[in-house]
């Protein structure tokens, strides 16, 4: 970390205001407008969004440091310190080991997955799934708010 780049963080959150813009929004009666306005949603989002990239940053640096540190002091295998007020552990991530070449079929599992495309490609054909598929139910969804920067034109209707 450099000494002399430092962040003050003040932070207050009215989250009924946050709110009050999706509530808002329902009452328009105009579409434009109304997404316009749910978009708000998503300004507010990407800076806090960017607040939490900084602290980040910041952290992944702390946490090198402490591992280095950690080894030097305790070792490569050190597993948790504790003291007054704190404990900091360690743990792995992934897969434990890896196939980097043959290896017995007793140390290696095989997992199936559907491949879409050629399910895709067999409906369009057969209009309907083959024996043994079928649409997964509790596939989640996304919805992503991109935000662009703009010039506030009075004159204008979606403004």
């Amino acid at each position: 970390m450099q000494d002399d780049k430092k962040i003050t963080i003040n932070a207050e959150i009215d989250l009924e205001a946050i709110q009050k813009i999706a509530d808002e929004a329902l009452s328009l009666d105009d579409n434009a407008a109304l997404f316009a306005k749910l978009a708000e949603f998503a300004h507010v989002k990407g800076q806090l969004d960017d607040a939490l990239d900084a602290i980040k940053k910041v952290e992944t640096e702390v946490k090198g440091i402490i591992n280095a540190k950690a080894k030097q002091l305790y070792g490569p295998n050190w597993q948790a310190i504790a003291g007054p007020g704190y404990k900091i552990s360690r743990s792995f991530t992934g897969a434990k080991y890896e196939q980097v070449g043959a290896a017995p079929e007793e140390f290696i599992i095989v997992k199936q997955s559907v491949d879409s495309k050629a399910v895709d490609n067999f409906v369009k054909g057969n209009s309907a799934l083959p024996e043994g598929i079928a649409v997964n139910q509790s596939r989640g969804e996304s919805i992503r708010m991109t935000i662009k920067e703009v010039e506030h034109d009075p004159t204008s209707p979606n403004s």
